[in-house]
């Protein structure tokens, strides 16, 4: 719900800590890109998606896609913004 009150305005993504280039990307349904994930807070084991897309502005509710690529694997799976 990236409705800037401070709660559940944002998406974690957590892996074990590695130096390892690690990059996220959002689409929408229909497999269009929406935004690439930021550093998270924790250096080197995590990922941050803030539920805008990358020119700021916050995106309709709905199923957005997620892809992960780390270590040379990528890992895909749905995040749901609610308002």
């Amino acid at each position: 719900t990236p409705n800037g009150d401070g709660i559940n305005d944002r998406v974690f993504f957590f892996f074990e800590a590695s130096d390892a280039r690690k990059e996220g990307k959002i689409y929408d349904l229909k497999g269009a890109f929406v935004a690439a994930m930021k550093p998270g807070p924790v250096q080197n084991s995590s990922l941050i998606w803030d539920g805008k897309d990358d020119r700021g502005n916050v995106v309709s509710r709905g199923i957005y896609l997620y892809k992960v690529s780390l270590e040379g694997k990528n890992y895909t799976g749905t995040v749901v913004v609610a308002r």
